[in-house]
Order: C-alpha cells, then structure tokens, then sequence
C-alpha cells in the first residue's frame, strides 16, 4: 500500500513538514510553516517522493521538541 502521508516542503530552505489535516496542533504548524515560507518555493507532495533526498529536514513541532531535548541531554552531559 502505498504511503498516503503528505507533507509540505519548501525548495528555497530544504525543510519540510507532514500534514496532518485532522489534527489541530499540525494545522498551526501548517500555518506557521506556510506563512515563514509565504515567498518561498514550496510544494505539497507525499512523503515517498522524499525517499532518497536527505538534504531536506522535518520541522515540524514535534521534530523541533525532540531536537531541543537532545541538545539539553548533551547540556546536562556536559555540566
């Protein structure tokens, strides 16, 4: 079956986030990701057609959470 997520990108910063429609806190990542990159080029495609092009990063809330806690753990690591 083939991979029915979807997700935004935008070319300009190599970022992308998923789309989840049904889900309200993805909606003001949508949002807050559509305005940021309102005079860029974008596109909304399925996560597949991400396959093989590691140059693009996720941003969505969820990704940048999990970033801030990694950077904390290595904080605390080094104190």
């Amino acid at each position: 079956m083939p991979d029915k997520l979807r997700v935004r990108i935008c070319f300009d910063c190599k970022v992308y986030i998923p789309l989840h429609p049904e889900n309200s806190e993805a909606i003001k990542d949508e949002n807050w990701f559509n305005t940021l990159h309102s005079h860029h080029r974008t596109q909304t495609m399925s996560i597949s057609e991400l396959d093989g092009r590691p140059d693009f990063t996720c941003v969505s809330r969820i990704a940048r959470e999990k970033a801030m806690e990694e950077v904390k753990k290595g904080l605390n690591n080094k104190i």
